[in-house]
């Protein structure tokens, strides 16, 4: 009986060691407060040079509008230049290399960017 108890007990506390989420190891970040109306960014000079087949320019304009939605702590339309980026590299028949170069940089930024964008 002792044994079986020692078991049960054994397999419990293994159990909650291994497969249980520690409270204590989650990171709990401050929640995201909008004391304002969300702004947009204009993005018809972005529509313009993929219409006329310029997504290169494109993505420097995007990346301009990714550094002020950083900047203002905007993180709507930091994950909408995510997005349209990804278009873009898409559309812009970039090699291999440089589209693994490109997001292996993005990679890298996250680590350093404030807590709502990464």
């Amino acid at each position: 009986m002792k044994r079986l108890l020692f078991v049960m007990l054994s397999l419990f506390i293994f159990n909650n060691l291994t497969l249980a989420q520690n409270t204590l190891t989650v990171n709990r970040y401050p929640a995201i407060k909008f004391d304002k109306a969300p702004v947009s960014y204009d993005w018809t000079l972005v529509d313009q040079l993929q219409k006329e087949g310029l997504p290169r320019k494109a993505v420097e304009q995007i990346q301009v509008l990714q550094k002020r939605a950083i900047a203002e702590n905007n993180v709507s339309e930091y994950w909408k230049t995510l997005d349209r980026l990804n278009q873009c590299l898409y559309d812009g028949m970039y090699e291999s290399e440089d589209v693994e170069q490109f997001y292996w940089e993005y990679n890298q930024q996250v680590d350093q960017l404030p807590v709502p964008f990464s």
